[in-house]
């Protein structure tokens, strides 16, 4: 547990709602087929698996995050495996898909070096277009993702909370206040006073478990 401090946890069913993926396409990014066909796993959590359960950090949650942003803007799977592989060692990183460099045109995954210059991972060819993931943090000397604001007031953040969802500077878990906005028949100006925020930062709250559970859950 102490190697999970600071780092956050996810059970995998857990991290595809928060991705906005198919459990068995998170399963299958992380564990290896029980009958050791294909390429194996796209990533390694960062915990090893307790009998068959597993879970995943933070930077591994964001790098599923970034994979599926890619899968959607058209980067074809073959790509995205071997530019993950490329990138492990020009950024020195086993989560090159967390790092802030990196940007797609639709089609190629490209990293960014210095302050201008863009490059594709596979091919070398210089661009101009980009398009890049607004909603994450980074840190200035890791340059690794280190929050993710999930939804409108809403963040993910690995040193708080064991990395749950909690409400933008207030650290408390959307989980608990969505609950307690049910226990008291949609009163969000109560909750809000029960816990010093704002009536705001509630609803926020409560839109985004609501958007959680109409997800489908894992089989």
């Amino acid at each position: 547990m102490a190697q999970m401090i600071g780092h956050g946890v996810y059970a995998l069913s857990e991290a595809a709602r928060y991705a906005g993926l198919p459990v068995g396409t998170v399963r299958s990014w992380f564990k290896p087929r029980s009958d050791h066909r294909g390429q194996g796993p796209l990533f390694r959590s960062d915990y090893g698996p307790i009998e068959d359960d597993y879970a995943i950090s933070f930077l591994n949650l964001i790098e599923a995050y970034v994979a599926r942003f890619f899968r959607k803007e058209g980067v074809k799977a073959p790509i995205l495996r071997r530019a993950h592989e490329v990138l492990q060692t020009e950024l020195d990183t086993v989560h090159p898909f967390a790092h802030s460099a990196l940007r797609t045109d639709g089609k190629r995954i490209i990293r960014q070096k210095g302050d201008a210059e863009l490059v594709d991972v596979i091919s070398r060819q210089h661009f101009f277009g980009q398009m890049k993931l607004s909603r994450i943090a980074y840190s200035p000397t890791s340059r690794l993702a280190q929050s993710w604001a999930i939804s409108d007031g809403v963040v993910i953040d690995p040193t708080l909370s064991f990395g749950k969802p909690v409400v933008e500077r207030t650290g408390v878990t959307t989980f608990v206040l969505a609950n307690q906005y049910k226990a008291n028949r949609g009163d969000a100006a109560l909750v809000a006073r029960l816990f010093s925020i704002k009536d705001a930062d509630v609803l926020n709250a409560v839109k985004f478990e609501a958007g959680l559970s109409r997800l489908p859950k894992a089989a």
